[in-house]
């Protein structure tokens, strides 16, 4: 499925574009690349009084990818058994 083409910014940037996030997610543990829903329980945590006392911290919402340092593709035991 090639997506954003709809939205004006042309085949070959969104087919490019779908290729990337489909290499990126490949790093990720989750296995996808974050939607918006991802991060919004952080931000609405953020905006209410109960964070109050958080300081200094950087939260990563991020899928694991920061647990792959290798920069490798994760791969299923059913891949690694291949």
């Amino acid at each position: 499925m090639v997506t954003g083409a709809g939205n004006g910014i042309g085949r070959g940037v969104a087919i490019r574009l779908a290729a990337e996030g489909a290499r990126v997610a490949g790093r990720v543990a989750m296995r996808r690349l974050g939607e918006p829903r991802d991060i919004a329980g952080t931000v609405m945590f953020f905006a209410t009084p109960d964070s109050a006392y958080v300081t200094g911290h950087v939260i990563p919402v991020d899928g694991g990818l920061i647990m792959n340092a290798t920069g490798r593709a994760y791969l299923t035991p059913e891949e690694r058994g291949k």
